[in-house]
């Protein structure tokens, strides 16, 4: 698992760092992050998580430690495992890894599209769509949301689409391939949302339906 969050300062001051790695040496900021170097018996603290990991891996070099080829990865697993695995979760897949601006262009497309005076499809199009999603592995909780600013947004933006339910909203999440919240996207046409560089799954509706054959269906369980 990795940090879901680095850009806030965890409450551990030297003391407390002190305490938890006797017979070593804390160097650094006097509360923050922190990360332990086995290999020279030392502890480096910061307030910034991007200055930890350039403290460490200074601190490696200097002392003629191996510095892994992911340090950041490597800091994080570690505070993971040990400090403080409620806020870790799982690595985003790198093509999604920027989630934040893909869901915030979805919700900027909607609106443009929604000003122009388009049109949602068909209900039962949409409701085709709810069932491909809610068994859709990518169908995931938004994890990516940046704490509860990203939520307030799409608080407001959704309450302009009252009215726009299927029968499967309550099993509809995110999609982690776009970052479009799925309860809305499956109301959009296809045309109206521009992606480029995402790779859809075989089954998802968003692929275009190859020359003689039918849009992707629903799950045969379903």
């Amino acid at each position: 698992m990795i940090l879901l969050r680095t850009t806030e300062t965890p409450k551990f001051n030297r003391a407390d760092v002190e305490a938890r790695f006797p017979g070593y040496t804390v160097f650094g900021s006097r509360q923050g992050w922190f990360y332990p170097i086995e290999e020279t018996k030392c502890v480096l603290m910061s307030v910034g998580f991007k200055s930890l990991v350039d403290d460490v891996r200074q601190h490696m070099k200097v002392n003629e430690v191996e510095v892994p080829a992911n340090l950041t990865d490597t800091i994080q697993f570690w505070w993971c495992d040990n400090i403080d695995s409620e806020n870790c979760g799982e690595p985003v897949p790198a093509h999604v890894a920027d989630i934040y601006t893909l869901a915030m262009r979805f919700l900027r497309t909607v609106r443009d599209w929604l000003a122009q005076g388009g049109q949602r499809v068909p209900q039962d199009e949409a409701e085709r769509r709810a069932a491909i999603c809610a068994t859709c592995p990518f169908n995931q909780a938004e994890t990516w949301c940046s704490g509860c600013f990203m939520k307030a947004v799409l608080g407001r933006v959704l309450a302009s689409f009252n009215g726009w339910t299927t029968g499967r909203d309550a099993e509809l999440k995110s999609c982690r391939v776009c970052g479009c919240k799925l309860s809305v996207k499956v109301h959009i046409p296809a045309e109206a949302m521009e992606y480029k560089g995402l790779e859809w799954p075989d089954h998802c509706w968003m692929n275009p339906p190859k020359s003689g054959q039918s849009p992707p269906s629903i799950p045969e369980d379903e």
